[in-house]
């Protein structure tokens, strides 16, 4: 297998309206590979992934049972799989889009971070802009809103890690790593974080934008296809929890300096 410098993992379920510009964006962003693990998936997430015209980088596989649980499995499997691969690797979730605060090439941010087995992103939560059903176009665009910067969901990260210093995995967020693992400002992560520090977080190199609401369409749909954890309706994906992440209190356009490009991206497919 070719060696790359940088590589996105994921487990996915029922994307189709949204993974062409998920994955779109990181390949503006830098990624070279893309590992893409499809659990349970029942409309044509597929068939949208293969209408991209960066195939030759994509590469897809399917949960060959009815396991639930799969999450820290598939990652593993993963890391086992393509890890010597790769210099980098990350794992985030199809509605988590990272990318460098002001510079576009992830690769040659990392570069300042080799020495270490990982370095920590963290979250800015976005809202529903008041969308109840899904908007057409970029989803970028359509949900420009997000929560104060001192949210407390702020505190969450996900991980990016050199699998050369991978020993286990501690959460979907957190792995364990035998040289010391960062946030972007080089202070040690904790590895009794898991899910979030206790550190105030910082987005001056790096950031996960989080569409973790989008539409309330989206929000219903969710709920009813569980998770990848969960094989039945999670009271995590309730009413009470849409209104609970819905922040629409800060207007912010970091992201949007790749709107063009995505379109025109998205544009050429095959």
């Amino acid at each position: 297998m070719q060696q790359v410098y940088l590589t996105l993992a994921a487990i996915v379920r029922d994307q189709e309206h949204y993974i062409k510009e998920w994955l779109a964006f990181h390949y503006l962003t830098g990624f070279e590979r893309f590992v893409i693990v499809l659990h349970k998936c029942n409309d044509t997430t597929e068939e949208r992934i293969r209408e991209l015209p960066f195939q030759e980088k994509i590469h897809i596989h399917r949960v060959v049972n009815d396991e639930q649980y799969v999450q820290l499995g598939t990652y593993l499997w993963i890391l086992n799989n393509y890890g010597q691969a790769t210099r980098w690797m990350t794992f985030l979730d199809s509605d988590e889009f990272l990318f460098g605060t002001k510079e576009n090439d992830l690769k040659r941010l990392l570069t300042d971070y080799e020495a270490y087995g990982g370095v920590l992103s963290h979250w800015l939560l976005f809202g529903s802009n008041n969308h109840a059903v899904r908007p057409q176009g970029l989803s970028i665009e359509a949900f420009a809103k997000r929560a104060p910067d001192n949210d407390w969901n702020h505190y969450s990260f996900k991980m990016l890690i050199q699998p050369q210093y991978f020993q286990k995995f501690l959460s979907p967020h957190l792995a364990k790593t035998v040289a010391p693992t960062v946030r972007e400002h080089f202070d040690i992560a904790d590895s009794r974080w898991i899910w979030r520090g206790d550190k105030s977080p910082t987005w001056d190199v790096f950031r996960i934008n989080h569409y973790h609401t989008r539409s309330m369409e989206d929000w219903v749909a969710r709920y009813k296809r569980g998770q990848c954890n969960d094989p039945y309706p999670c009271y995590h994906y309730g009413s009470e929890a849409f209104k609970s992440h819905d922040y629409n209190n800060v207007n912010d356009a970091c992201i949007l300096r790749f709107a063009k490009p995505l379109k025109l991206l998205l544009e050429t497919e095959l």
